[in-house]
């Protein structure tokens, strides 16, 4: 069971939530309590177990951002921070959301299938968060996402959702599952960060080292198969043999 934390200041947005979560019953997320403020949302998680909390962020004594990046900040080995995803009527605050940590961003009225959708992704960004913090991921928090643009807005998207980094012209665009993400960081600098989890092919393509299908052999040069994509890249005769010993183990 995914226990999922509400919180907003109106009883009508709060029951309704917790509605929604009920007729999502046989996806396993389950509404275990309702608070009406940010200080009561760290409060409850500090005391109990929450894997999600559909925080609010206009609201009094503590709005939805402090209440995000206190619960963060109190995050332990032992109890890690739940995935927090915002929900508000006032599409202005995205930016900050994700500046809060936030790993979903829902305008109200809140949709059945946003709402889905926004707690699937939460639930993997929670995964990951419980295996860096464990060990089994032998990822720092910092380096759990990659930061850039999508459709004009700041986002945060987890790494382990990125097929494979190329640079184009001034920027480097990491290709994920769903989206295209523009960063300006340098492939050299994400080799260096995530040289364990991908791998050079090209001079401008690094790829997801757990991704890697195959090779096919077309007009004399060598491309690499992935998994989830149609696209095939380029390898570079400098990277062929590294590329052969990964997929040969």
């Amino acid at each position: 069971m995914i226990r999922v934390l509400v919180v907003d200041d109106e009883m009508p947005a709060r029951e309704r939530l917790v509605r929604l979560l009920d007729e999502l019953d046989s996806e396993n997320f389950k509404a275990i309590g309702a608070a009406e403020n940010g200080q009561q949302a760290v409060d409850f998680c500090q005391q109990q177990g929450v894997d999600i909390v559909l925080m609010d962020i206009r609201m009094p004594e503590m709005d939805g951002l402090q209440a995000a990046k206190t619960i963060a900040e109190q995050a332990s080995p032992e109890k890690p921070a739940p995935a927090v995803i915002f929900t508000t009527a006032y599409g202005e605050y995205a930016l900050d959301a994700f500046d809060a940590q936030g790993t979903g961003y829902l305008l109200k009225p809140v949709r059945k299938q946003d709402l889905l959708e926004s707690l699937q992704k939460a639930q993997q960004v929670n995964r990951a968060q419980v295996q860096a913090v464990s060990g089994q991921s032998g990822m720092a928090e910092e380096k759990r996402y990659i930061s850039g643009s999508y459709r004009g807005a700041k986002i945060r998207e987890p790494v382990e959702n990125i097929l494979y980094f190329q640079a184009e012209q001034k920027y480097v665009i990491a290709n994920g599952e769903d989206k295209q993400v523009l960063m300006d960081d340098t492939l050299k600098s994400l080799e260096e960060r995530y040289g364990d989890l991908f791998t050079r092919i090209h001079r401008n393509a690094l790829v997801a080292k757990d991704r890697i299908l195959g090779i096919s052999r077309k007009a004399g040069k060598s491309y690499l198969l992935l998994q989830d994509i149609d696209e095939q890249l380029e390898i570079s005769r400098r990277h062929l043999a590294e590329i052969k010993r990964l997929i040969n183990g």
